[in-house]
């Protein structure tokens, strides 16, 4: 069907699913604007605000609170006392520092009528109110404890600056000098307390109508009378926080060079006492404490350590380990000895075989005299024809070379003096080195050792851990087969393996068991397991936290350096600080 336009033409048909344009509202009002003349078009209408999101409505409660700390600002969606007490507990720490500065653009009065008011308020609205009571002393205390508590350290630091019988009064009062007696003790809490007391009310003079001088007397009274027991309480506590030290000086020091080490001793296996070593390890036998993998993790950075001393990066000890150690000194030693000129025996060697050999028949059989006599023929017999080549030394004292089948077949008296041979032939070797080559032979004899201390330790691992207690017996041994009477691990320590060694033997050795203990639980187990079970959930479920926190680094090392003499933030112990004192390790310092 064809469409008139008024015009006379016809318009073709249009297809069915084709929508007549119609203009918008605006752009009508825009057309007859035009047409009418008006060069000011309408702007269109601006579109409606979005509604506030969760957090500008969290905001906007939380500034509210703030403001109005009396007034019922939390009715939507909270009514909380707890969170007005802890708003109006900041509001009392702030407050006068905010209208002294009010007072700069001469607002001073008003503010502070605002404030006055606003804490009237609240106190008429909750002042029944425990929950807001208690809201109240914790905004107090998180705003007031950092600041008393770091003004409190740095008077502690402060005091041991100042000479004289001054300083010695203000080191005790601030226990930067501790009480060595329980009276001395709990006038040093009442001091700290009085101090904390005061200073904690000065800061929140906002809470009270009294004068700042009242408010201040009345918290040092009130702080010296709950310094002394609340500082007894912390006590109780301090080996949580590791205040407490209380270790023997040595067992401390072994403790300190294994810290040294980077090895973490667990706080349990810190104590002397045989009874609490004992609890720790029964502890260790409850499932999921964690003490398995905290215990393997110590056990391997002890065993790093060792190895670190046979020149390997390895923390076990296993063939694969064992094997590389091996192969990187013997490739040390084919590197250094390439750089030895020609080793000349001469005088000095001959000097030295002659008195080992008269040392042997004055003071032993004629069977031990004999094998040392053969070591020393092996010795003269290689510089019989001058110097010798740096293979021809290997040869000779090699673990399968003469000197060492020799050892091998004579009886444990002939020993040191074989030993005594192969050392005169060493210094023959190190005498004809450049110095640095002799310095890097001396660190790769050190480490050989190592590894053959630690080898026996070793071929009796399924694992490749060794036995901690184990190593101190080797390095006893080896000892005494290779020092003199008087230089061995008695006279010197061992250096850096003897501390390794008492350190294992000390802090990782095995605490004798009988087993009565498993065979008890174990009975009860199978008569009642449904009541065993329930019994033991509660110290299933407090084992894993409880090692946590008293095996952390953090704890461990505070206790070490206490029971060194080392210095006791005792400000921290203090109150109220010390109720919120800080576990940071590195802060304490």
């Amino acid at each position: 069907m064809a469409i008139d336009d008024g015009s006379g033409d016809q318009l073709p048909d249009r297809p069915a699913d084709v929508v007549p344009f119609r203009p918008s509202l605006a752009e009508q009002q825009r057309t007859h604007a035009a047409q009418a003349g008006d060069d000011k078009l309408p702007e269109p209408p601006p579109p409606p605000p979005a509604p506030p999101g969760i957090l500008s409505r969290a905001w906007t409660n939380l500034r509210d609170q703030f403001a109005t700390a009396g007034q019922p600002a939390f009715t939507e969606p909270v009514d909380s006392p707890f969170l007005s007490g802890t708003a109006r507990g900041v509001r009392d720490v702030i407050d006068k520092p905010a209208a002294w500065l009010a007072h700069v653009g001469g607002q001073g009065a008003e503010t502070e009528a605002k404030n006055e008011a606003d804490r009237k308020a609240f106190e008429q609205r909750y002042g029944d109110s425990t929950e807001a009571s208690f809201g109240r002393v914790v905004g107090q205390t998180a705003i007031t404890a950092p600041i008393v508590g770091g003004a409190g350290n740095l008077v502690t630091q402060g005091a041991r600056l100042i000479p004289g019988a001054v300083g010695q009064a203000a080191q005790f009062a601030t226990a930067a000098t501790p009480a060595a007696t329980t009276g001395g003790r709990a006038a040093q809490l009442a001091l700290q307390g009085a101090g904390t007391g005061a200073t904690q009310a000065a800061l929140t003079s906002g809470a009270s109508d009294q004068s700042l001088p009242e408010q201040m007397a009345t918290g040092a009274v009130t702080g010296g009378a709950l310094g002394p027991v609340l500082g007894g309480v912390t006590t109780a506590v301090d080996v949580l926080r590791g205040y407490a030290g209380g270790l023997r000086p040595e067992i401390a020091a072994l403790a300190a060079r294994a810290r040294q080490m980077g090895i973490d001793i667990p706080t349990a296996r810190l104590s002397g006492n045989p009874f609490l070593r004992q609890a720790a390890s029964v502890g260790e036998t409850l499932p999921f404490s964690g003490a398995d993998a905290m215990a393997l993790r110590n056990q391997r950075q002890w065993q790093a350590a060792v190895s670190q001393n046979a020149g390997s990066a390895a923390n076990t000890f296993g063939p694969a380990e064992m094997s590389a150690t091996r192969d990187q000194l013997r490739a040390g030693y084919t590197a250094a000895l390439a750089q030895v000129p020609p080793i000349p025996g001469g005088q000095p060697l001959a000097t030295d075989l002659a008195n080992i050999g008269t040392q042997a028949t004055r003071f032993t059989d004629p069977d031990t005299v004999g094998h040392v006599g053969r070591a020393i023929q092996e010795a003269a017999g290689a510089f019989q024809r001058g110097p010798i080549t740096a293979e021809a030394y290997r040869a000779l004292t090699a673990s399968d070379g003469p000197l060492a089948k020799i050892a091998d077949a004579a009886p444990g008296a002939a020993q040191p003096y074989i030993a005594q041979v192969r050392d005169a032939v060493r210094a023959r070797l190190l005498a004809a080195a450049p110095p640095g080559v002799a310095d890097d032979l001396r660190a790769l004899d050190q480490q050989y050792r190592v590894m053959k201390t630690v080898q026996p330790l070793a071929e009796k691992s399924t694992t490749g851990d060794i036995s901690p207690g184990g190593l101190l017996e080797r390095m006893r041994s080896q000892s005494s087969k290779f020092d003199s009477s008087n230089t061995g691990m008695a006279y010197t320590g061992g250096g850096d393996m003897g501390d390794l060694a008492k350190i294992g033997k000390q802090f990782f050795g095995h605490i004798p068991d009988s087993g009565t203990a498993g065979r008890l639980q174990a009975y009860d187990f199978a008569q009642h397991p449904i009541a065993t079970m329930a019994a033991a959930i509660p110290s299933l479920l407090a084992a894993r936290p409880a090692r946590w926190a008293l095996n952390r680094p953090a704890v461990s090392g505070r206790i070490i350096d206490t029971s060194l003499g080392g210095a006791t933030p005792d400000i921290g112990r203090a109150i109220p600080y010390g109720l919120l004192g800080p576990l940071d390790y590195t802060r304490s310092q």
